[in-house]
């Protein structure tokens, strides 16, 4: 992550879900919404957990069942014609939980190509981290 240092800086640690492949109907063309394809998922977020840490509570972290529930929503049951709007309207959803201070959001269609996996990363911060040029 290109402000690691920074992040680290400011105490934050980070949560990852891995791995999540959801059907979807997101492309530029009719013919790649007409059917349900595969969307590969991960996401890395900047979480202060260390008092989740000591308490042990599910309610002093970012719940990964609820983050993963909130994904598989809106690959499965929203549409674009480009991932990386795809990618925007998950950070939406993401940074509206205000422990959530910053996200890596990485999207891969697995299906489209018989050779090569397409495919973007976005890397979306809150105003309350500083980023430097």
């Amino acid at each position: 992550m290109k402000n690691f240092d920074l992040y680290c800086q400011y105490r934050i640690d980070l949560v990852h879900i891995d791995e999540m492949i959801f059907k979807g109907r997101h492309g530029v063309g009719l013919e790649e919404r007409a059917v349900p394809q595969d969307f590969k998922v991960e996401i890395v977020m900047g979480v202060d957990i260390r008092h989740a840490g000591t308490t042990d509570f599910i309610e002093d972290t970012v719940n990964y069942q609820i983050v993963k529930d909130e994904i598989q929503r809106i690959v499965e049951l929203e549409s674009y014609a480009l991932i990386e709007k795809l990618a925007e309207r998950i950070w939406s959803k993401l940074s509206a939980d205000s422990r959530i201070r910053f996200a890596k959001i990485s999207i891969r269609k697995l299906q489209i190509w018989t050779n090569g996996i397409p495919g973007v990363t976005v890397t979306r911060h809150t105003n309350s981290i500083p980023v430097q040029a």
